[in-house]
């Protein structure tokens, strides 16, 4: 038979050390307020906790003496989901596009290839441009960086190239980043 489903019931099968699960012999006890307790066994630990009403939540548990707090457990979670959420938010993921042409390019699709990659660096993306040079071409790169070049002035007013040009087997490449 299968068991009911537990919605909006605390989950027993979390990682956190909160009240009986708490199982070291002696713990380093601070208060909700902050203040040390001292060091008492986590059975005293519970007992104190639940005469205040709240939960002795496991802050440290890998020091030689492990650390717990009396606190409100649902409302710390709550905070530090929180936290999390908004240090997410913070973090800006710049992705590396990528725009390959070759040598042959006629300006037309040269200048809507520049039209994608300005899209790009206004979003603030990184754009890594590769032109592929075949066969004979690769006897006179001068073409290419030609090509790279005039990609360059098309983009300029709104990227600038992060280093200079290299050469991986039959690429040019160069990343380009956004002007702030």
């Amino acid at each position: 038979m299968s068991q009911k489903p537990n919605f909006g019931k605390n989950n027993n099968n979390s990682k956190e050390l909160v009240n009986q699960k708490i199982r070291f012999e002696k713990v380093l006890v601070i208060d909700d307020d902050g203040a040390k307790l001292g060091e008492m066994s986590s059975y005293e630990a519970n007992m104190i906790a639940a005469s205040k009403n709240l939960d002795l939540y496991c802050v440290a548990p890998n020091l030689s003496i492990p650390v717990c707090k009396i606190c409100n457990f649902g409302k710390l979670k709550y905070e530090m989901s929180k936290s999390q959420k908004e240090n997410k938010k913070k973090q800006s993921q710049t992705k590396l596009k990528e725009i390959r042409i070759k040598t042959g390019i006629a300006s037309n699709d040269l200048n809507t290839k520049a039209r994608h990659a300005i899209e790009f660096l206004k979003s603030g993306d990184r754009v890594k441009l590769s032109l592929k040079m075949f066969g004979r071409q690769l006897a006179t790169p001068e073409i290419g960086f030609e090509k790279i070049n005039q990609f360059l002035e098309l983009v300029k007013d709104y990227g600038q190239p992060e280093s200079e040009v290299k050469k991986v087997n039959n690429f040019f490449d160069i990343i380009i980043i956004p002007k702030k």
